[in-house]
């Protein structure tokens, strides 16, 4: 393929121009230009290149180009110093240029350290559990929503490119859980997944969808895929940090949800399920939360919902307020409790 041949040539030679141009029309306005061969042809890695450069805070617009030489596209592109600190956070789309980046050009060692503290700060978040566990949700939570972007879609090119998306993400989420990052992108995550914990079928559900040849089957792979994804990290969630909870702080959050368990036993007398429902769901969400923070088993209100039975799900619901009150109890806390106005009145003059 006449293209490859002449692939390495060019790339050297964009970035000899680019540092010559660099020094001679914008002297001390670019920091550094970094390289990463992970998804350039094999034909290409044995050279030196550019693959995006790093200017001077308010130089953005000095080298960015993009052009073709001899049938090879090339794109120069600045990454801010902001942007930097983003892939250090693992809050960027492409870690691996962060991860396998390397310095080809730097204004001083000061730029030259600077990114590699970077790095550092990089590789030290890989080690950090929680840190990972929590980079894994976010992309865990891109997934789902890609997902049903794609139910709305007829077409089946859009769905096979938001399947696609859903296993992307999928997958970084798991290399996320496993304290890693796909060192090829999106392009070869298959080969990479082999040497981490995987969900069970995931990588062959992942195969799949190469082949996939209706919206149906795109779609059913893809929720599938979510679901094996969300039980794993579950199952692999790392040990919270051990803390001592503010349980004045739940006193706080009952005194005031307290209305609503009021509410519910209000509109299951009346056999209002619609408000029933509304309150319930309000609650149901502030429980996770609360369960979450506080470190106590999640407490499960609207598996009781019946609209035919509000008695039966207004004594449940009185069971949860219970079960809210005895943590409290359990804990110490005194609730800021009155029989009636006079006694507020009295304790607070």
């Amino acid at each position: 393929m006449k293209e490859l041949r002449h692939i390495a040539q060019t790339r050297e030679q964009v970035l000899a121009w680019a540092i010559e141009k660099a020094e001679r029309d914008y002297p001390g306005q670019i920091c550094l230009m970094i390289q990463s061969l992970n998804l350039r042809f094999p034909e290409e890695r044995a050279v030196p290149s550019i693959d995006f450069f790093v200017p001077a805070d308010g130089f953005a617009d000095t080298l960015s180009r993009t052009f073709i030489i001899d049938g090879v596209g090339v794109d120069v592109y600045a990454r801010s110093w902001a942007r930097l600190e983003e892939m250090a956070e693992l809050n960027d789309y492409n870690a691996h240029l962060m991860g396998e980046g390397t310095v080809v050009y730097a204004r001083s060692e000061e730029d030259r350290q600077r990114f590699l503290a970077l790095q550092a700060r990089f590789r030290a978040h890989l080690a950090d559990p929680a840190f990972m566990y929590q980079k894994a949700l976010e992309r865990l939570d891109t997934a789902m929503r890609l997902y049903q972007q794609g139910l709305f879609e007829e077409n089946l090119g859009r769905v096979r490119m938001y399947a696609g998306y859903v296993a992307d993400y999928l997958a970084q989420a798991i290399a996320c859980a496993n304290g890693d990052y796909f060192r090829y992108s999106q392009v070869s995550q298959l080969e990479e997944l082999a040497r981490m914990r995987t969900p069970e079928g995931f990588c062959a559900a992942y195969e799949a969808l190469y082949r996939a040849d209706s919206a149906a089957a795109l779609r059913t792979l893809a929720e599938w895929m979510v679901r094996q994804t969300r039980a794993f990290l579950e199952e692999n969630r790392p040990p919270r940090p051990e803390k001592t909870p503010d349980w004045n702080g739940l006193a706080g959050w009952y005194q005031e949800l307290s209305y609503t368990w009021l509410r519910i036993r209000y509109y299951c007398a009346q056999n209002d399920f619609r408000r029933v429902f509304a309150w319930g769901i309000f609650l149901q969400q502030e429980l996770d939360v609360v369960a979450e923070e506080f470190g106590f088993p999640p407490i499960d209100l609207l598996s009781r919902y019946d609209p035919d039975d509000l008695p039966a799900f207004a004594a449940w619901s009185d069971e949860t307020e219970r079960q809210i009150r005895a943590i409290l109890t359990e804990h110490g806390v005194k609730l800021a409790e009155y029989a009636d106005f006079a006694e507020f009145a009295r304790e607070n003059p």
